[in-house]
């Protein structure tokens, strides 16, 4: 029986796998986009994007200057991250997954589209704009560092903050057309090849796969001693 079971740790024994875990920055605009979206689970006036139902009640001036008075932490604490360098935490084990954060980062674009009704509403159609930038550069660099999820949560961050970006270019000013021309450029470079989500999703996989195989040996040395 020893020598069975000798055999078949042998032969079954968890790959010896090197797989590269970053150094995460010592600043990262990821920590501002969480503590954003945590301040954001305390607001009274939802964005109205929350609740189609609702659509229409909540795009009353009155409720849209309330919800952009509750919007301001949340916002400024956003902003304060897209200077800042940003890379997901790497997913190395089962217990590290947590789909919160992408729940919420997707209610702050959300919060986004819902602050440029706002300005669309006081007529400040450069703001509506440039708040709607805002959402896009962080759909830009949520993919950066991480897997398929925080890639898939970046592309919907990107769609609901550019829905409705296009209409409001017209009124601009020549000089503010080329702000926006700027930035988008400033944007673009930011982006994460999809190589590179794919090439992080494999790493992660590889290693959860490592670590159910280690959690699981136990088990099947206790099953075949037993039998």
């Amino acid at each position: 029986m020893v020598v069975t079971v000798v055999i078949y740790v042998s032969h079954n024994r968890t790959p010896n796998i090197v797989i590269p875990t970053p150094a995460m920055p010592a600043v990262n605009a990821y920590n501002d986009f969480v503590l954003a979206g945590q301040i954001a689970g305390g607001m009274q006036h939802k964005t109205p994007y929350d609740s189609l139902s609702q659509f229409q009640q909540q795009l009353s001036t009155a409720y849209l200057t309330a919800f952009h008075k509750d919007a301001a932490p949340v916002l400024a604490v956003l902003r304060g991250g897209l200077s800042k360098p940003y890379l997901n935490p790497p997913e190395r084990s089962l217990r590290s997954l947590t789909f919160l954060q992408w729940a919420r980062f997707r209610e702050l674009a959300r919060i986004i589209a819902g602050e440029a009704l706002y300005y669309q509403r006081v007529r400040q159609p450069d703001r509506a704009v440039n708040v709607l930038l805002d959402g896009l550069e962080m759909g830009v660099m949520i993919p950066r560092g991480g897997g398929l999820n925080p890639g898939l949560v970046g592309l919907a961050c990107d769609s609901i903050c550019t829905h409705d970006f296009e209409p409001l270019l017209p009124p601009l000013s020549p000089a503010e057309l080329a702000q926006v021309a700027a930035r988008l450029d400033r944007i673009d470079a930011k982006r994460t090849s999809f190589a590179d989500v794919l090439a992080e999703e494999a790493n992660s996989q590889i290693a959860m796969d490592m670590e159910a195989l280690r959690d699981s040996t136990g088990i099947k040395i206790f099953a075949l001693s037993r039998s």
